[in-house]
């Protein structure tokens, strides 16, 4: 997260996980930085609450007046939400794992951005389901993509 606030102007994360992850040492670590907000996320019996969060925030870019975001994903469940953003005129990013291409590949038919990003370890197939927006980025942590986070964050602060 280092390496990525370094090269945004406005960095605030939003990390959508269940509670017990404040348990965590590395999370508790993570959670002191002043920029770190963390909105835990019951589990349920049915559905995906990390993912109907991510909705929210995605339905809440798409009427908003802001410009542009970044979604770091595996899964395919927001292409919906993408599309009509693309289609609002809203810039979007998206970050898959290259092991989850055809992924990738749903995100560019959609109209937005794709980025596929090298895992460190070549047993990861996912990643968790993460947004960015404009100043204000929003994402689960994955620190194997730090980096590649990082210069993908300072590219689009830097588009106008």
């Amino acid at each position: 997260m280092q390496e990525a606030a370094s090269s945004c102007e406005a960095l605030d994360t939003l990390i959508f996980a269940e509670p017990k992850r404040i348990e965590n040492r590395t999370w508790q670590k993570l959670l002191m930085d002043e920029r770190v907000i963390f909105r835990p996320v019951k589990r349920v019996a049915d559905g995906k609450p990390v993912d109907s969060a991510i909705i929210d925030m995605l339905e809440s870019f798409i009427a908003s007046a802001a410009s542009r975001i970044a979604l770091l994903t595996s899964d395919r469940d927001f292409v919906p939400f993408v599309s009509r953003a693309c289609a609002n005129g809203k810039q979007v990013l998206v970050l898959v794992t290259e092991a989850r291409i055809h992924v990738a590949d749903l995100y560019r038919k959609a109209q937005a951005e794709v980025h596929v990003l090298k895992a460190d370890k070549p047993q990861v197939t996912r990643s968790k389901p993460s947004c960015f927006q404009e100043g204000r980025e929003r994402y689960e942590s994955l620190p194997r993509f730090r980096e590649s986070i990082a210069q993908k964050c300072s590219r689009l602060s830097n588009v106008n």
